[in-house]
């Protein structure tokens, strides 16, 4: 069986998933769907905001992207694009093509003068906001760079966002949850 589909299987049947899935969508229900409004109105601003070029990040990191049969797709396409621009302009000490919770590790080597270092957060506009709260919660010093020069709105993209919206409610609600809770273990898989 695929890495992929396995992965997505363990989840079904994950409690502490199910538990935070269920928490999310019952907090929604009850506000008439006024808190998913909320976490869909912050992604759409951070993907409109989001800068194109970092700031100070001493590291990039660089989302991948499933790519079914090794083909890229026109999304992590302009991932790549950018990550090539930001090098060409003023290469970062670091580039780390990722999985975020796995990137701490690697980074421990990275330290700086200061401590953690700052790094960038570099993918899709549509799903900056996801990349920034995962950060926020595994405690980065972080920035974001978006992978497309501007937001474009099309249907395709207003479902990309509406997707991140939710995930980045059921993560931010599930972590709430969880401490709430004083659920360590749950809390030990999110931060």
């Amino acid at each position: 069986m695929p890495t992929r589909l396995a992965h997505r299987l363990r989840l079904a049947v994950d409690p502490d998933v199910l538990q935070t899935g269920i928490v999310t969508v019952v907090a929604c229900a009850l506000s008439a769907g006024l808190v998913y409004l909320g976490y869909f109105l912050h992604v759409l601003r951070v993907a409109r905001r989001a800068p194109c070029a970092p700031e100070r990040g001493e590291c990039v990191l660089l989302f991948g992207k499933h790519a079914p049969g090794g083909r890229i797709d026109a999304d992590f396409a302009a991932r790549l694009e950018r990550a090539a621009t930001l090098w060409a302009q003023r290469p970062p000490g670091h580039f780390i093509l990722l999985n975020l919770r796995n990137a701490r590790e690697m980074l421990a080597g990275v330290r700086s003068g200061r401590g953690n270092p700052r790094v960038t957060l570099l993918s899709n506009r549509y799903h900056l906001a996801r990349c920034a709260l995962f950060a926020r919660q595994l405690g980065y010093d972080w920035e974001l760079c978006a992978a497309e020069p501007r937001l474009s709105m099309n249907p395709a993209t207003l479902l990309r966002l509406a997707g991140e919206a939710f995930f980045v409610a059921w993560s931010d609600i599930g972590t709430r949850w969880a401490r709430f809770i004083g659920d360590r273990r749950m809390l030990s898989r999110v931060t």
